[in-house]
């Protein structure tokens, strides 16, 4: 569902802009788009928050086998705690982006999960917008 973005900055309208491209219910000829929040949500506060709440990852069972693709929800505790240590170490600063996209005689909430990835080409940064939705979601909840 994610997808990549380049960008010198963290440009939080061109974010919602290209989320609003791919949701279904979201207008398509927009006319304006108001950033109601951007800012950094630490691993730590984001894993329990609504934006993991359809996550999937490896459960590991007291007998040794692994269940791959289990929703964060139903994971055993060593497996949180396993998770929770691989978004700290292995994972990029998190940001959200909250807004309200203006079009076709609607309006609508978009909320945008982007992860800083590293440098791409041309002096610009990669993003990966890995979970978006329509609707207000508080990332650390």
């Amino acid at each position: 569902m994610g997808f990549y973005y380049h960008s010198e900055d963290l440009e939080a309208e061109a974010i919602l802009r290209k989320c609003a491209n791919r949701l279904d219910d979201a207008p398509t000829d927009i006319n304006d788009i108001d950033v109601t929040k951007r800012d950094a949500v630490l691993a730590e506060d984001l894993i329990e928050s609504e934006f993991t709440s359809d996550w999937v990852t490896a459960n590991y069972t007291e007998s040794g086998a692994i269940q791959l693709d289990t929703p964060y929800p139903e994971l055993n505790e060593e497996s949180r705690e396993k998770e929770q240590q691989h978004l700290k170490d292995k994972r990029g600063q998190f940001f959200y982006v909250i807004g309200e996209i203006s079009g076709e005689g609607t309006t609508v909430a978009i909320s945008a999960l982007a992860e800083i990835r590293g440098r791409a080409a041309e002096e610009k940064v990669e993003y990966f917008i890995g979970e978006y939705t329509l609707g207000h979601v508080d990332p650390a909840k």
